[in-house]
């Protein structure tokens, strides 16, 4: 009777990981052969590179993620932070599609980049224009680009002086 305990007892785990394509070890060591996706977002501001990348983007830190794209009550947040700076753009609906997303002229105060320094839509001239051309499997692609306004100290600089432009994100993971 023992003898049969034992035996089903081992025999489930050996017949649960064969159905399940992953070893025991691997079953136990919890890897298994999934594709890391790399996750990026570039954009030249005022004619200086920023480029952000992140090595299997689907599992970042839990504490802290260098780009993402999070679903929040009424919008998605989709943000890069780094040592250098950070960049962020609401996209303002509740369901996120492939389209454009943009920040109207008269939106006024919306902080963008700090990247070479901290930069607003704020002026009637200021635009942020996403495009997000692919949604698959819970990560989005597209472009951008856009005319802001710095600000210095709380006080705003010269209006839409500031240019980003080849703005591009691709396969940044969506979070919920």
């Amino acid at each position: 009777m023992i003898m049969k305990f034992y035996l089903i007892a081992t025999a489930i785990p050996i017949l649960l990981s064969s159905c399940l394509k992953q070893s025991i070890p691997d079953a136990m060591l919890g890897t298994s052969k999934h594709t890391k996706i790399t996750a990026t977002l570039s954009y030249e501001i005022n004619g200086n590179l920023v480029n952000v990348s992140v090595d299997d983007a689907d599992n970042q830190a839990s504490n802290f993620h260098t780009l993402e794209c999070v679903k929040l009550n009424g919008y998605y947040n989709l943000s890069a932070i780094t040592d250098f700076g950070e960049f962020t753009f609401n996209f303002f609906t509740d369901s996120l599609k492939v389209g454009s997303y943009n920040y109207p002229t008269n939106s006024g105060g919306i902080y963008v980049t700090d990247f070479h320094g901290p930069n607003f839509v704020y002026y009637p001239m200021d635009k942020m224009n996403f495009n997000v051309t692919t949604y698959e499997a819970g990560h989005i692609s597209g472009n951008f680009s856009g005319v802001l306004t710095p600000q210095v100290n709380n006080i705003w600089g010269a209006a839409s002086s500031v240019t980003i432009k080849n703005g591009s994100f691709k396969n940044v993971p969506i979070f919920y």
